[in-house]
């Protein structure tokens, strides 16, 4: 059995009128401004290779709790190497999630365990954008090694 976890950003909340589009790019700033911006030259033209600006702001992440040492890493060291920006994360159960969406809590970034879940954030509109596929797991046991029950993989 597989499960996918499924990534939506962008204006979760449960008002429509206020959604904010967050691109589905990590080098986007949580104000939908590009985060990487060419430089120029003496002469005004584009150098060869672009530098990132820091991403500043704060940046609110709704994920599954199965995701919780993940994104809690990577969010780290954004904030290490982006000192303006200001992540918060709410670890729960997808549908959990959902409920709080519903409820009115504002995510910029929804990251559901299952596809029904996001499903119905896309169904109730708590959500813009498409969702992208970005990982899957794989339901793993663990026996003792006598294995009484005779479980076979």
């Amino acid at each position: 059995m597989a499960l996918v976890l499924i990534l939506a950003t962008g204006g979760c909340g449960g008002n429509s009128a206020d959604k904010t589009a967050i691109p589905s790019s990590i080098a986007a700033s949580p104000t939908g401004a590009p985060a990487v911006l060419p430089t120029t030259s003496g002469t005004g033209s584009p150098t060869s290779s672009p530098t990132s600006a820091p991403l500043s702001g704060s940046l609110t992440v709704f994920a599954a709790a199965s995701l919780t040492d993940a994104f809690t890493e990577i969010g780290n060291r954004l904030t290490a190497e982006n000192p303006g920006l200001r992540i918060s994360f709410n670890f729960a159960g997808s549908q959990a999630l959902v409920t709080q969406l519903q409820q009115g809590a504002r995510a910029d970034v929804f990251a559901s365990a299952d596809l029904k879940q996001m499903t119905a954030a896309q169904g109730a509109n708590l959500i813009d954008g498409n969702p992208i596929v970005f990982t899957h797991n794989r339901l793993t046991i663990i026996v003792p090694a006598s294995n009484p029950g005779g479980i076979n993989a």
